[in-house]
């Protein structure tokens, strides 16, 4: 069994953005030379949340479902991916049999025989929405929130879901990837995995994605 993790891919039609394609392509093949079985992606798939060009929704199917054909695609819903909650823009991705978009309520996934993940898509109100929660079962947990006390890319600590309450409620030892903040950090058990890219200028943190 062989993932990869990514986040915040803020893919935009800018010319100056060219580059973030750029890691697309290198994706593709990674995931091919490799053997990739899931890759996964913790939200913000696009910069904007919604009214894209038609050439960035072709660019982005065209990509995705080439991807698709040689891998299983998880994609949470990140705040950058709607406007509408119930509607995310790019959730008709999921009509290519391999893709999975994580939309509207957690979603347990089961890699393998010995590797099960929880898939928590971004959400305004936490508290309210994972109170059924069951992690007991997950080996990993991918969500996409911002954890009080997070660092942003300007060095500023971020207001946000109390890591208390994550740990006294749905924490069971598993490991923990979020998307959402840009750089890469630990905030307890919860692990940023980061852009895997410079997004905004003047940006300086060392950028990545993972490979379990």
């Amino acid at each position: 069994m062989k993932l990869i993790v990514t986040s915040d891919l803020h893919l935009t039609d800018k010319p100056e953005d060219e580059y973030r394609f750029d890691f697309i392509k290198y994706l593709t093949n990674m995931i091919i030379k490799r053997k990739i079985d899931y890759l996964f992606i913790l939200g913000d798939l696009t910069d904007e949340k919604d009214r894209h060009s038609a050439k960035l929704t072709n660019r982005i199917v065209s990509n995705f479902f080439c991807i698709a054909d040689n891998c299983n695609i998880v994609i949470l819903k990140g705040n950058h991916d709607y406007y509408t909650p119930e509607w995310p823009f790019f959730y008709f991705l999921q009509e290519h049999e391999n893709i999975d978009f994580i939309s509207n309520s957690p979603i347990h996934i089961k890699i393998d025989e010995n590797t099960n993940c929880l898939a928590l898509p971004h959400t305004r109100t936490p508290e309210t929405d994972w109170k059924d929660l069951d992690t007991s079962k997950a080996d990993y947990v991918f969500l996409h929130q911002t954890i009080e006390g997070s660092q942003s890319s300007n060095g500023f600590k971020l207001n946000g879901l109390s890591l208390n309450f994550l740990k006294t409620k749905y924490h069971n030892g598993q490991k923990w990837f979020s998307g959402d903040v840009h750089v890469p950090q630990k905030r307890g058990f919860v692990e940023y995995v980061g852009s895997p890219y410079h997004v905004h200028f003047g940006d300086n943190f060392k950028a990545r994605h993972i490979l379990i």
